[in-house]
């Protein structure tokens, strides 16, 4: 049999908006003073796959670390914005920084949305 790759239909797969984009999974650990680590798994690649990883003494402290590694330039604002909404909905608080640097231009993250 031929596998001539992709088909286009592969290429053009229509977005689903009622659909969630990320979706955060928990490492908890059951013995006291081991970390806590987060993953932010990004369920629009075919297979989903872990956008970023974060870690620290508690779930706050993880997604704080989570949101810091997504501070990078390369990564989606989309990404950004939904970590900055789980750390507001834990702490009550928003994150430290709301910008990120790209090309020495400052995106603001709206952190105000929770889901």
């Amino acid at each position: 049999m031929d596998d001539y790759g992709p088909r286009l239909r592969h290429l053009t797969k229509p977005a689903q908006l009622d659909k969630k984009r990320f979706v955060l999974e928990w490492i908890v650990p059951l013995e006291p003073g081991l970390s806590t680590h987060a993953v932010l798994s990004d369920l629009e690649c075919d297979p989903p796959h872990a956008a970023a990883v974060g870690d620290g003494g508690d779930e706050a402290e993880a997604l704080l670390d989570l949101w810091t590694t997504l501070n990078d330039p390369y990564h989606s604002t989309e990404a950004l914005t939904y970590v900055a909404a789980a750390y507001c909905g834990r702490t009550g608080r928003q994150p430290e920084r709301t910008a990120v640097v790209t090309n020495n231009e400052p995106i603001v993250a709206p952190v105000n949305e929770i889901e």
